[in-house]
């Protein structure tokens, strides 16, 4: 049928496959001799019944360390642990964490996980799904230099430049907090690089605090809030429904008074879904008897702590 001894190879192997899958290391292999011999991706994946971002996923595994291949093949390692591999770049660490792997499923608990193989290999990259990118945006860390690898089993980016991301993270996050103070009339904002708050932070600062003036509504606002949370209950309400019953909910938060925001500040953060928040209404010790003087809080009934 023909005279090429590699299609015919090619041929053969992709028959047999059809009747009895090919163990995931061998499989890897072969897909991984396929490519040397410059068989396109897509011809692999018609030849063997399977799709092309399978094929693309063993060709990844198929540059793996022979060691690995070999572990693999042994079942001493599962094909989870060896994608797991993938995201490395240095061989010899890379012997080294399969080691541990191995000795981890030998001892048959405390199996060391995929993810700590990862963190193992790359212990400063960072997934794209991070809440700092999601703030910076991927686009920006790039233009700003940052290099970007890619996890093909996970289908996420991995930046290679944790300390790029951080500075953009914080001129970012300190200009927000700038632009919102000077649009909503604080004296101060500050920034928090975590994702939350902490009773640390608050206790440091040793922060007075001011609080929203909350609103009522008339009689006609309360009825129209019954009605829109009944279409909410019922999936029934649009976007202009929507934006109207976050105006009503407004009203009742309420909002600072302006002289209790010239004394005051904030410390924004982004949290864990990247989304930016910020705690409100903070008087600094060193603002504090100025809000005093101008009856924004009341004078503290405790004795005053030498720091």
């Amino acid at each position: 049928v023909t005279t090429d001894p590699d299609i015919a190879q090619q041929w053969a192997s992709s028959e047999n496959a059809q009747r009895v899958d090919l163990a995931p290391a061998e499989e890897i292999r072969h897909y991984g001799k396929l490519a040397e011999d410059k068989v396109e991706v897509s011809d692999i994946a018609v030849a063997y019944g399977v799709t092309e971002k399978h094929v693309y996923r063993r060709l990844a595994l198929s540059n793996l360390p022979d060691a690995i291949l070999d572990a693999l093949q042994n079942e001493e390692i599962s094909l989870g642990h060896a994608a797991a591999f993938t995201v490395g770049n240095d061989e010899a660490l890379a012997l080294e964490v399969l080691e541990q792997v191995k000795d981890s499923v030998a001892r048959g608990y405390s199996v060391m996980s995929e993810y700590h193989i990862k963190q193992a290999l790359r212990p400063d990259v960072v997934k794209g799904s991070d809440r700092r990118v999601n703030f910076v945006g991927l686009e920006a860390y790039k233009d700003a230099g940052g290099q970007v690898g890619h996890d093909l089993f996970d289908e996420d980016a991995l930046l290679d430049n944790p300390e790029i991301l951080d500075e953009l993270f914080a001129a970012k996050l300190v200009l927000a907090g700038e632009e919102r103070a000077k649009a909503e009339g604080w004296k101060w904002s500050e920034i928090c690089l975590d994702s939350y708050i902490s009773y640390d932070v608050m206790q440091e600062g040793n922060f007075g605090r001011v609080y929203r003036i909350e609103g009522e509504w008339t009689e006609d606002q309360a009825t129209r809030y019954d009605e829109l949370a009944e279409l909410a209950e019922a999936d029934a309400l649009d976007d202009a429904g929507r934006d109207e019953m976050d105006a009503l909910d407004a009203i009742i938060e309420g909002d600072y008074a302006a002289d209790h925001k010239a004394h005051a500040g904030f410390i924004i953060y982004v949290g864990r879904n990247g989304e930016v928040e910020a705690t409100t209404g903070l008087i600094r010790q060193e603002d504090r008897a100025a809000a005093e003087e101008a009856g924004v809080i009341e004078p503290s009934k405790h004795k005053p702590v030498e720091k």
